[in-house]
Formats: C-alpha cells, sequence, structure tokens
C-alpha cells in the first residue's frame, strides 16, 4: 500500500479498553511526548502537509485513534467551522467510526462515520487530493462489510 508520508509507526494501533492509552498510561505509545503543534494546510500546499499526510497513513494501516490525533493537528489550526476545518472534522469523526468498529460497536461506528461524511464538502469533487465521491462509497461498504479495511487514496497531481 501506498504511503504518503516517512514518518514510523507507532508501536501498537491503540484500542479503546485494550492497549494502553497513547498518551494518558506511562505504558502508552505517546506518552509524555510533547503536545503536536497545531499546522494549517491550504488546498495548495497540502501535498507537503506532513499531518495530513501522516494521519491518510495511519487511518490507511488500522491506527485508527492515532489518525484521529493527527488529522486532529490540523483540524485546530483550519479552525472548526471553516469548510478546511469541516473537512478534517470529518475525517477525525471516520477515523473514530471506524475505532469504534474495530472495538466491537458497529451502531456507534456507522452513527459516527455517518456525522463524518456529512461534514466533507460537496465541492470540489477533489479535496486536499481526496477525491470524495469514491470515498465516501468505500467508506460505507466498509462498514457494511466488516471485513474490508477502509482505505484513503490521494491525488498527488496538479489537479489535486
Amino acid at each position: 500500500m501506498r504511503r504518503y508520508s516517512d514518518q514510523p509507526f507507532p508501536a501498537y494501533r491503540h484500542r479503546l479498553d485494550r492497549t494502553p492509552h497513547p498518551t494518558r498510561d506511562p505504558r502508552g505509545h505517546s506518552y509524555g511526548l510533547p503536545e503536536p503543534i497545531p499546522l494549517s494546510c491550504s488546498q495548495r500546499n497540502w501535498p507537503g502537509c506532513e499531518p495530513y499526510l501522516y494521519g491518510v497513513d495511519l487511518f490507511n494501516h488500522g491506527y485508527f485513534w492515532e489518525a484521529h490525533t493527527a488529522f486532529e493537528q490540523v483540524w485546530l489550526a483550519e479552525g472548526r467551522e471553516t469548510v478546511n476545518g469541516l473537512f478534517f472534522q470529518g475525517l477525525i469523526q471516520i477515523a473514530a467510526g471506524f475505532l469504534k468498529l474495530a472495538g466491537g460497536e458497529p451502531d456507534n461506528a456507522r452513527m459516527l462515520v455517518e456525522l463524518g461524511i456529512e461534514k466533507l464538502p460537496t465541492e470540489p469533487e477533489v479535496f486536499f487530493g481526496l477525491q470524495l465521491p469514491p470515498f465516501v462509497t468505500r467508506m460505507r461498504e466498509s462498514l457494511e462489510n466488516e471485513a474490508i479495511p477502509p482505505v484513503i487514496e490521494l491525488r498527488i497531481d496538479d489537479e489535486g
């Protein structure tokens, strides 16, 4: 699977009530690390936006809690009510939904993923390199067929 960043993955995928909390538990993979600094990304500079690209990598490899925190770094910088901010909040909720699905909570997963999808813009069709209609379809199919891992595919070219 394609990687979009060079950052290494954490020592484990956090699962609610199964693994040490990454930042609050002294055994957590990110315990004691400084809080990430919010970093703004734009439609023009997103191919160099490391928190976004790392969040996509984390999501694509099943690190849903960790992806949520990477996307949050950009969401906080973009502003909660902006189009960009809502896009990142949507990705956060989608990642949280798949974390719930991994934890055996399909109803909560569906609710969170749908809330996240509602926050994604409807235009343009490609936003931050993400082709939105196929992405939404893949997320919904992944929820229905719990065996299919969801994937975020980015277009990194002049059209993205």
